[in-house]
């Protein structure tokens, strides 16, 4: 007999816009973007740190349109 095990523990990730040193406002957006859309479809738990907003790592489609929200509404100025 054998026992196996599947599931999709595993740690969640932080997408942070302070991981993106040196890149403009326009591309560090778009590249958060594209985490969140991509850790998304892997059903994978994700936060998001912006200047001015944390988003605790969750999993769903609400948790990625408010994180979507945050990204498409932000304000350049926060990023100073």
């Amino acid at each position: 007999l054998i026992k196996q095990f599947s599931g999709s523990q595993t740690t969640p990730m932080l997408m942070d816009w302070d991981s993106l040193p040196g890149e403009s406002v326009e591309n560090r957006l778009s590249q958060l973007s594209r985490w969140c859309l991509d850790a998304h479809q892997l059903g994978a738990q994700f936060g998001l740190q912006v200047p001015g907003h944390l988003v605790k790592p969750k999993v769903g489609a609400a948790h990625l349109d408010e994180c979507s929200t945050i990204l498409a509404l932000f304000d350049a100025q926060h990023s100073a």
